[in-house]
């Protein structure tokens, strides 16, 4: 009877000691995201709540980019970059990428940005008489998003490419369904 509950315990505290690894490498993953957060933007600590243009900017009334027009709206702010305004997206939609998989991270931001509607009109390429999608500024923000997660900032620019590749070339049946 002692025997089993000693063995009970132990595989008890065996469970526990890989739940407290793995919170911790959790935490240690998301202390070096807000760091590289810090870092890329250039901005302490402090600036991240004091910022009254970060908190101006709401990413829902943003997106989803429902059409063409509204893409152009949205590729003219990134031109322009009003108070920073690239900056800010990196900052506010870092918090979509995660840890799992690059392509995970990509789904997450492409599904937040555009409607499926807007991406059946692109390829990375532009292959299929399509219009090319790295041509647009908006890609150029994704790869920074991404890039800013310490886990993506090594990731060469073609693994990138090739989840948004597979994003929009799918972009057609997921309107389907």
């Amino acid at each position: 009877m002692d025997y089993l509950m000693l063995k009970h315990v132990v595989a008890a505290l065996t469970h526990i000691k890989f739940d407290v690894n793995l919170l911790t490498s959790t935490q240690q993953i998301i202390s070096a995201n807000i760091e590289a957060i810090m870092a890329h933007t250039n901005y302490s600590r402090n600036d991240l709540s004091s910022n009254s243009n970060y908190n101006d900017v709401d990413v829902n009334d943003i997106f989803p980019i429902n059409t063409q027009e509204d893409l152009e709206t949205f590729e003219f702010k990134l031109k322009i970059n009003e108070n920073d305004f690239k900056c800010i997206l990196i900052r506010k939609l870092l918090f979509l990428t995660t840890a799992k998989s690059l392509g995970e991270s990509v789904r997450r931001i492409m599904t937040k940005m555009f409607h499926d509607s807007v991406l059946v009109y692109f390829s990375t390429y532009g292959f299929k008489k399509k219009q090319r999608f790295t041509d647009l500024l908006s890609y150029h923000l994704i790869k920074d998003i991404i890039r800013t997660n310490v886990k993506y900032e090594m990731v060469p620019k073609k693994e990138i490419d090739c989840e948004i590749s597979v994003w929009l070339a799918h972009a057609s049946f997921r309107i389907i369904n």
